[in-house]
């Protein structure tokens, strides 16, 4: 009687539960190691309104993730005053050591997640602009001789 139970149990099928956003950060460097990643995938880790110039930018920066190892979430923590969870990563690298990478995300209204923004050595999608104006160093104008 309990084999019967337990067949007729394995074979209901329950609905699949939205992966958690470590889960989900997780997806991000399996898509990473795809060839040719499919689009259903791009569209379901970054959400379907990425333009061709930031898809470009987007599998320019999976291709640098695609040579990690032993990849494990590290930790998430919820962002306050924001609908956002930010997930830290971290990877083995191929020539050995260990590289952490942080990612930031948000909750969809079907209850899956969107990753908005990833950072690691050497990699950030999307690239944030470059500061313009002035920085912290100061150097002579172009007509004087440095002195104050």
């Amino acid at each position: 009687m309990v084999a019967v139970l337990l067949l007729a149990a394995c074979g209901e099928r329950r609905p699949a539960e939205a992966a958690g956003p470590e889960r989900t950060a997780l997806q991000m460097f399996e898509l990473a190691r795809s060839e040719r990643p499919a689009e259903e995938l791009i569209t379901g880790l970054f959400g379907a309104g990425l333009d061709d110039r930031d898809r470009a930018a987007l599998l320019e920066s999976l291709s640098a993730l695609s040579t990690l190892s032993a990849v494990e979430a590290a930790g998430s923590e919820k962002l306050q005053g924001l609908d956002r969870v930010v997930v830290d990563i971290s990877a083995a690298l191929p020539a050995g050591g260990l590289a952490r990478y942080s990612l930031q995300m948000e909750q969809t209204s079907q209850g899956g997640w969107i990753i908005l923004w990833f950072q690691g050595p050497g990699v950030e999608w999307p690239r944030r602009a470059r500061p313009r104006g002035e920085g912290l160093t100061t150097s002579a104008p172009p007509n004087g001789d440095g002195a104050p």
